[in-house]
Order: C-alpha cells, then structure tokens, then sequence
C-alpha cells in the first residue's frame, strides 16, 4: 500500500487525502518518519480544519510510536508529542465553539462527534503520557476527556489506575466507583471490563485494610512501652 500512494502521488502531488492514506501506510508498517512526513505534506495543503485536526492528532500517535524504541531522546519527541496534541486539540476546540454558534458541521456532521473526537484525541495523550510514567499530566488529559465524554467508563478505569500511581487513593475508590456505575448501565459493557473496575476497587479497599492495621500495631506497640 505504501508503495501505491507513493507511485499515486507522483501524478497528484496536491491530494491531501493520499498524502493521509501515504501517512496511514507508514504508520501501519512501522516506518514512522516516512509517516511524519506525509502528514506534513497533508497539512502544508491545507485540507479541512478538521482534517488538520485529525492529522495533527496523528502526527501525535507517530511520535508516541518513536519512543518506544528510543529513536529520538525521550524529552525531544516527548516535548513534541505533546506540542501535536495541543495543536490538534486547540483546532478541534474552535471547530466547536464553531459549529456550535453557527449549527454548521465545518468537517463534522454534529456537535456529538466533534465531542467524541476531543475525547478520543485527549484519551490517546492519556495514555500516552500513562506509557511515559508521567502520571500528573496523564490524569490531566484523562479529566479534559471525560470533560467531552463523561459517559464513558474506560476513561474513569484509566484515570483511577493514575491516580492509584499518584497515591490518591480514596479519589482513585471514587474513580473506580464511578466505573462500575457506568459500566452496569452500558449496554456495550462485557463482565471483565466490570470485574477490571471491582478489582481495582479492591486492591484500594485492601490499601486501606493494611494501613488499619499497621496503625493498630503501631499503636499496640506504643502502649507496650508504656
């Protein structure tokens, strides 16, 4: 497939779209800089805001890719990771406050799905930065998303799981909580999604046990000496 686009756009060499699919190609087989650079050459021709937006968002995912191996130094692609998240997600916030002052699509057929892109855009930075153990900002990408999409249990499972990281652990149990809650009343939801929340539920449930009763020994042992 990425040798067609490539031959495709020696005749087209302004399509936008088979600069994307060139990108798309790339991507799927592992070679990321030839990616990056055909999502540039997507923008540069200047598609679509929301188009850009996608693309930026994927440009995004391509730098995620690079760290994995250490092509680059960490603090570079990570620095510009999230630079290509920002941009994606400040198109994507104009589109709406957009569409939704003038009730006109500008790439996106209603105000649902440009919501459902923020998440889905400010989900991967979550999860994203979870890889990178940079669990602060993580939990700050996963609370913008559930900003856009507050109905969706992964989102409270994965900033509970963060938030466990940070040692926040009683909003880590209403975070779980409100997994499960969401979860019983979804009809897409599967019993070891639901088992996932109740066991994380568990394992703070059980933090708090043992901190009981390392207080009671503790204090058992105060009472000794005296």
């Amino acid at each position: 497939a990425l040798f067609s686009y490539t031959c495709a756009l020696n005749f087209e060499r302004g399509n936008s779209f088979l600069y994307e699919k060139k990108g798309d190609a790339a991507f799927n087989s592992g070679h990321y800089n030839d990616a990056k650079e055909a999502y540039d050459q997507a923008i540069k021709l200047n598609p679509p805001k929301a188009k850009i937006a996608e693309l930026w968002g994927k440009k995004a995912k391509v730098f995620n890719s690079m760290l994995k191996p250490n092509r680059l130094p960490i603090s570079q692609l990570c620095n510009t990771m999230l630079e290509a998240y920002c941009e994606a997600y400040t198109l994507m916030s104009e589109i709406y406050k957009e569409t939704n002052e003038h009730n006109s699509g500008i790439g996106f057929e209603d105000l649902d799905s440009a919501k459902d892109f923020i998440m889905n855009l400010m989900r991967s930075k979550g999860n994203s930065l979870s890889e990178l153990r940079e669990w602060k900002q993580a939990l700050e990408a996963y609370e913008e998303a559930i900003k856009w999409g507050g109905h969706n249990y992964e989102l409270y499972i994965e900033k509970a799981d963060v938030l466990f990281k940070l040692n926040r652990f009683a909003e880590a149990f209403s975070a779980y909580q409100k997994a499960v809650s969401l979860a019983r009343t979804s009809t897409l939801t599967s019993i070891s999604v639901i088992n996932l929340a109740e066991k994380g539920t568990m394992k703070i449930l059980e933090y708090f046990d043992d901190m009981a009763r390392q207080r009671k020994e503790i204090s058992a042992f105060l009472e000794g000496d005296n």
